[in-house]
């Protein structure tokens, strides 16, 4: 070791070595070693400052990643509960005597064309449904107010069985006067011409249920048949005119009277063109049919 030297930056001697092959200073004086350290130490820090830096950026990343899903999530839970709520205001709003509309759109999914169509939907659609039941209007066939012509099947379903023109049956019970009534018709046979529709009770019990005369007026029957005529008791318009639809044997035949708009609606089911709309002045009106040939067959289905 070399004595007495002054390091020339600090001015003190020099009484350290530096072994370091690379170093181009031999000699340090105690200012040096601490300069050195301190040097080295502020290259750490730096390194360890832009080590810490870039993990706090990567948390970072992942802190905003995850607060993105949170707010996803938090708005799909928003989402479901507004739409919980929607759902909670249509079900409070449900009237229970509106059940009755629910043919509607039975209907819209009721595609039997051969078979029992009555016990069908008795097995399907009322096995547990007896206090809905009790709501419903269930429409049948009267035994009583009928051609003697006409013999019924059931009381869904009546059948021609002899050669007489025009025989009508009637379905009871009276249509509403207050709201909407809708019957839906399976047509099972036609031999020639049936018709179906409305008519004034009192009326055709003085013709004994046949109409002779379809050309005049005062017949007391609003209908519209196979072949497309319709059939109305106090409108020319609508009288043995052909301006209604034609429909054929296993298709589903919709009436609905509205007596609010004093209004009668024929619609043929799974066609949007087959609307007929006809106005009516009657009061105290039954559905009926008119069946004309034997082995003529019509079933009312009850959904």
């Amino acid at each position: 070791m070399q004595q007495n030297l002054t390091c020339p930056d600090h001015g003190k001697l020099m009484e350290y070595i530096n072994f370091h092959t690379n170093s181009k200073c031999n000699l340090f004086c105690e200012e040096c070693i601490k300069s050195q350290n301190i040097q080295n130490t502020v290259v750490r820090i730096d390194k360890i400052r832009h080590k810490v830096v870039n993990e706090l950026k990567s948390i970072k990343q992942y802190q905003e990643k995850y607060q993105n899903k949170i707010r996803i999530i938090q708005n799909s839970l928003i989402s479901l509960k507004e739409k919980e709520q929607q759902l909670c205001k249509v079900i409070d709003d449900i009237d229970i005597y509106q059940f009755q509309n629910v043919q509607d759109y039975i209907q819209k999914i009721y595609r039997i064309n051969n078979g029992d169509v009555q016990a069908t939907l008795t097995q399907q659609f009322f096995q547990d449904t007896k206090p809905i039941d009790q709501l419903q209007r269930m429409f049948t066939f009267s035994q009583e107010y009928k051609n003697d012509s006409v013999i019924l099947l059931n009381k869904y379903t009546i059948k021609q069985n002899k050669v007489i023109m025009n025989s009508l049956a009637t379905i009871e019970p009276a249509l509403d006067q207050q709201q909407e009534s809708s019957i839906y018709f399976k047509i099972n046979h036609i031999g020639q011409s049936i018709a179906i529709g409305f008519c004034e009770l009192e009326v055709i019990k003085q013709q004994q249920y046949q109409i002779s005369n379809w050309n005049s007026l005062g017949h007391g029957c609003y209908l519209i048949s196979s072949g497309g005529y319709t059939y109305n008791s106090k409108d020319w318009k609508f009288n043995f005119k052909k301006n209604g639809f034609c429909f054929n044997q296993n298709q589903i035949i919709k009436i609905s009277y509205d007596p609010l708009n004093s209004l009668i609606i024929f619609e043929k089911l799974n066609d949007s063109q087959c609307l007929i709309e006809m106005k009516i002045a009657a009061k105290d009106l039954y559905a009926c049919v008119y069946v004309s040939k034997p082995k003529d067959e019509i079933e009312i289905l009850n959904f």
